[in-house]
């Protein structure tokens, strides 16, 4: 919305979305504890993704892909718990983007 009201602006968006960038990436460390899914879909994460998927800047969709790539990422070796973390996760996420448009 903002863009288009300071479509002739385009820096001013510049810095800030660099910061949503690089806060995308520094939730990749999320995926290493897996045990913390259930209390970041509680605190509304699904929907914050699924939001930032429609976001104007396509390297901010990208990341956001990235990012679900690597919080769902399966290791050969998962522990139960640590599946059963991902799968709650993966349900939030398919119940919050369900019916919305994507891509």
């Amino acid at each position: 919305r903002l863009r288009i009201k300071y479509s002739d602006e385009p820096l001013k968006f510049v810095e800030s979305e660099l910061d949503l960038n690089d806060a995308i990436k520094e939730m990749q460390k999320l995926a290493t504890v897996p045990e913390f899914y259930p209390e970041v879909v509680r605190l509304g994460i699904t929907n914050t993704l699924a939001t930032l998927l429609e976001h104007e800047n396509s390297d901010i969709r990208s990341s956001i892909l990235n990012l679900l790539n690597e919080l769902t990422d399966i290791e050969e070796n998962i522990k139960d718990e640590a599946f059963e973390n991902i799968r709650y996760f993966l349900q939030a996420w398919l119940s919050e983007v369900s019916g919305i448009e994507l891509l």
